[in-house]
């Protein structure tokens, strides 16, 4: 089919990146959206399975951590481990990776903190920057804390950042903010 022509082009899914009004569409289709996001055309980037805050790529950091055990790049390792805001810093909280190179990101896993239901993340927003300092909110959702399943927020704004943050509104009242898992999930720019 054109669609399948057009997700399989290089260039027309670069173009597509770079055009809101493209994206749009492709968002509104319920067929076209996993066919785009599943796409082999263009290389496909996700924070790789990081064992401190700078390995194996790119920068993990937060806006506070609980302390040792409970660093930034827990929530990106991918074994379950957490990480957990300083005590008493529950609104107002951020977790943030630093891709090597520039990304459209359209896929963002985060797995909640249910166990101890209190304490996971409950409004939160997807922001991207290229310079660490402003950032542009592109995504604003309420998280569940009733189940241990990635919860996937999907974003469908044009461009590209290398600098990716989940921005915790607030949580669901404990005195930390927890994040076992978060992933960012898309394309990175070709050039």
């Amino acid at each position: 089919t054109a669609m399948q022509a057009i997700l399989n082009s290089r260039t027309a899914m670069q173009a597509i990146i770079l055009s809101q009004t493209a994206l749009d569409v492709i968002r509104a289709n319920n067929n076209a959206w996993p066919s785009f996001i599943n796409s082999n055309a263009l290389t496909r980037r996700e924070v790789p399975p990081m064992t401190s805050n700078t390995t194996p790529e790119g920068i993990a950091s937060a806006s506070s951590s609980y302390g040792s055990g409970y660093e930034a790049f827990r929530a990106f390792d991918k074994n379950m481990s957490i990480w957990a805001s300083a005590y008493g810093a529950t609104t107002n909280q951020w977790l943030r990776y630093d891709f090597p190179v520039e990304v459209f990101v359209h896929t963002v896993e985060v797995r909640n903190r249910a166990d101890s239901a209190a304490y996971g993340a409950r409004n939160v927003r997807v922001q991207r920057s290229s310079d660490g300092i402003n950032w542009e909110t592109v995504a604003e959702v309420t998280l569940s804390n009733a189940n241990t399943d990635p919860q996937t927020i999907y974003v469908s704004r044009s461009g590209y950042a290398r600098m990716w943050r989940l921005f915790i509104v607030d949580n669901y009242g404990g005195s930390e903010a927890y994040i076992h898992e978060l992933n960012f999930i898309g394309f990175q720019k070709e050039v």
